[in-house]
């Protein structure tokens, strides 16, 4: 009898700090425990202000969590200067479903006025221009996927070597089609309200590539053309 208390006494801490199935591994049962997946909510936006002794910009790291869960880090190099008092933005824009061109309609063919022919493309300002003093530094700019955008105070600069195929005006839009094979997601990059441009948007079509100048009013323009950029003329 003594014996079999002994026996008893011996198994009960193994039954008290034993495993529910004791087939599982200790690897896999600990890991089942601790390894919680925690589902986060999708990126949207996030903005940075910089300290007041910031002048250039040298490069963005981005630090992402791996799919094995390790944590990597992918370097962007910027090398610009930039006003320490502007908010730096850092935004998603969603890939389009099947790899289709996302487009908006403002960029979309619709109704509009017979397009400008692109025949006199060296006249300078309209007869009635808008009075401004002579400025060589722009009010307002913002880079595009065709170049880079310039607003003064009564005129536009699109820089790019592409060649215009034809112009036409929407209202208060100025509508413009460069010749180019591209692909890209249509994107739009605001102006303030320091020139007449509010916004430009530009869209992919195929064989070719529009931008859309959205003004602050309906304006009579005329549009210069040099090596490297065309000028829109604002006029009364």
């Amino acid at each position: 009898m003594m014996k079999y208390l002994y026996l008893l006494a011996c198994l009960l801490p193994l039954l008290a700090f034993g495993r529910d199935n004791p087939f599982i591994s200790t690897t896999l049962a600990d890991s089942n425990t601790t390894n919680i997946i925690t589902k986060l909510a999708g990126f949207s936006q996030t903005s940075v202000n910089l300290p007041s002794d910031a002048r250039e910009l040298e490069a963005v790291v981005v630090v992402y969590k791996s799919v094995d869960g390790s944590l990597k880090e992918k370097r962007v190099d910027i090398r610009a200067s930039f006003d320490w008092r502007d908010t730096i933005y850092i935004s998603r824009q969603a890939m389009p479903k099947n790899g289709e061109v996302v487009d908006v309609s403002v960029t979309a063919q619709g109704n509009s006025t017979e397009a400008r022919a692109i025949t006199n493309l060296t006249e300078g300002p309209p007869l009635q221009a808008l009075a401004t003093p002579s400025q060589k530094t722009p009010l307002a700019s913002a880079d595009i996927v065709a170049g880079r955008i310039n607003a003064y105070a009564n005129k536009i600069v699109i820089n790019t070597p592409d060649l215009l195929l034809k112009s036409y005006d929407k209202g208060s839009r100025i509508v413009m089609d460069f010749e180019k094979k591209s692909k890209f997601l249509t994107h739009s990059r605001e102006f303030g309200n320091k020139t007449p441009l509010r916004r430009a948007t530009v869209g992919s079509h195929g064989k070719f590539y529009r931008v859309v100048l959205e003004l602050d009013k309906k304006y009579k323009y005329s549009i210069r053309q040099n090596s490297s950029s065309y000028t829109i003329w604002l006029g009364k």
